[in-house]
């Protein structure tokens, strides 16, 4: 690829999270941090999208007999948290993006302790 085609993609790549980061900062400034731990949905979401995912993931995958290669990169991938993606698409659609983002703080809070737990079950 040419060099200023790749320095331009290299450039708004290395941009992208920082950008998400802002967009999530902003929509959770106008949360209160309290009413952001009171929402007892949230934590539903967390469960399902930190350990139901992945523990689904597993099963599927141990039962077609792949690899465990494979399967324990699968099972990772499944348990980090919900992508900033969700708080954006959120907004760009007009469907409550304040939860969006609630339920992407709320899961990269919780991943720090389950993350390494999915790990140790994969080992």
């Amino acid at each position: 690829m040419p060099y200023v085609i790749q320095n331009s993609l290299e450039l708004v790549g290395s941009i992208t999270v920082p950008i998400s980061m802002i967009i999530i900062g902003s929509m959770l400034a106008e949360v209160k941090i309290k009413e952001v731990f009171r929402e007892k949905s949230i934590y539903y979401v967390s469960f399902v999208r930190l350990f139901l995912i992945p523990a689904i993931t597993y099963i599927i995958l141990s039962l077609i007999k792949a690899d465990k290669l494979l399967i324990n990169i699968a099972v990772i991938v499944e348990a980090m948290p919900a992508a900033a993606i969700c708080s954006i698409f959120a907004e760009s659609y007009d469907k409550n993006p304040e939860f969006a983002s609630k339920g992407v703080f709320i899961t990269t809070l919780l991943s720090v302790i389950t993350i390494p737990i999915v790990i140790l079950f994969l080992k």
